[in-house]
């Protein structure tokens, strides 16, 4: 939670006369300030409590999306095999399976259920749990685009693509149930590089509004489901610019809704993030401030964007760096945060467990002071 800032009008100096005037002229010219931006989307969180008696009540086990491993055996848990009888969930729910690994009958619960005897799946009746709806496991992968070419439905996992019907290092678009998780890999047998999947893939490669894949194109070689290649950490971050607040993300970001340019006038720019079981970012942070294009560097790691934070404002020339190297001092980021703030009483500070990642970024812009905050494993 961030504290509230003391209530002042120390206004920011903007680095010159001139620009002070610009930037009345294009105020003016436009109509004035811009309009406030929505609020940002709620997400609800999966959970599901499995619980060995009626009522949620008796011994339980708890599964999270933080760390969603499936369960192919409840007897090697605490609530043991055939004895679950009520249920909560969240979010996608969890799979409820009458066979050991994840076979027999299946049922998805997506809300609370205080007693499964009236359901199919029935009263101490489950041997294993998987998180989400795992019920219908059926991914289609598909050898060009958009789900063009030749394709073939994989219902389980397969540790060897070659002479399977869609073949090895093929795979240009993926189709993911909701609810269930898989992990490709490079190499044969769950070797080389891993990336997890969640959500459809239209296009491997990239290209338009699709960010290009971490695993690559005509590179799958082998495939499991219900694994995880990483912990749930934040994976990627770019930024948009615009000449609206509509302006969109690429498919699969998540938009923050701080303007990145707020009070300064100048194109609107957002921060865009995604997160999931990819190779974690170690690195988010700012350039050097500079007064030139290429004075503005990646001194700390990570690559140099390509958007100026301070574009159509004025001020110092900012981008953003992202990188998944790291250093032995550096652990995962797991989220990001903007924070303003009108007056210096509390600009560039961040709250109890989270670090600064960057200076102001409308420096010698004007307007607000906006910093980033990231949160690590």
């Amino acid at each position: 939670m961030v504290r509230s800032l003391p209530f002042a009008t120390i206004a920011r100096t903007p680095r010159s006369l001139i620009i002070a005037i610009a930037v009345l002229v294009a105020l003016s010219v436009a109509g004035g300030p811009r309009a406030p931006i929505a609020s940002a989307q709620s997400f609800t969180r999966t959970v599901a409590t499995m619980y060995v008696d009626g009522s949620f009540a008796g011994a339980s086990l708890t599964l999270a999306q933080e760390r969603p491993e499936p369960i192919a055996d409840l007897g090697l848990t605490p609530i043991g095999r055939n004895r679950l009888s009520s249920v909560r969930a969240s979010g996608n729910g969890v799979s409820l399976y009458s066979g050991l690994n994840f076979t027999g009958l299946c049922q998805h619960k997506k809300s609370d259920d205080t007693w499964l005897g009236d359901d199919p799946i029935g009263d101490d009746n489950v041997e294993s749990v998987q998180l989400g709806n795992t019920c219908n496991r059926d991914v289609l992968l598909c050898e060009h685009a958009d789900r063009g070419g030749k394709c073939e439905v994989v219902k389980g996992d397969r540790g060897d693509l070659r002479g399977s019907e869609v073949g090895n290092d093929t795979v240009s678009s993926i189709s993911v149930p909701s609810g269930v998780t898989i992990s490709v890999f490079s190499d044969v047998w769950y070797g080389g590089r891993c990336q997890s999947f969640q959500q459809s893939v239209s296009n491997l490669a990239g290209g338009g509004n699709v960010q290009p894949s971490y695993i690559g194109n005509d590179a799958i070689s082998s495939i499991r489901f219900g694994y995880h290649c990483h912990d749930w950490n934040l994976t990627h971050a770019t930024v948009v610019a615009g000449n609206s607040s509509d302006v969109s993300c690429p498919e699969g970001f998540t938009k923050n809704p701080r303007d990145l340019n707020e009070g300064a006038g100048g194109k609107f720019i957002y921060l865009c993030t995604m997160s999931g079981y990819d190779p974690p970012l170690y690195v988010l942070t700012d350039t050097e401030h500079s007064d030139s294009v290429e004075g503005a560097r990646c001194t700390n790691g990570g690559v140099k964007g390509n958007i100026d934070l301070n574009w159509g404002a004025g001020g110092k020339y900012i981008y953003l760096c992202v990188g998944t190297e790291t250093w032995a001092w550096l652990r995962p980021i797991t989220d990001v945060a903007v924070h303003t703030s009108a007056t210096i009483f509390g600009a560039e500070t961040c709250p109890s467990g989270w670090e600064r990642a960057t200076a102001d970024l409308n420096d010698g812009a004007g307007g607000k002071y906006v910093w980033l905050c990231v949160k690590r494993r």
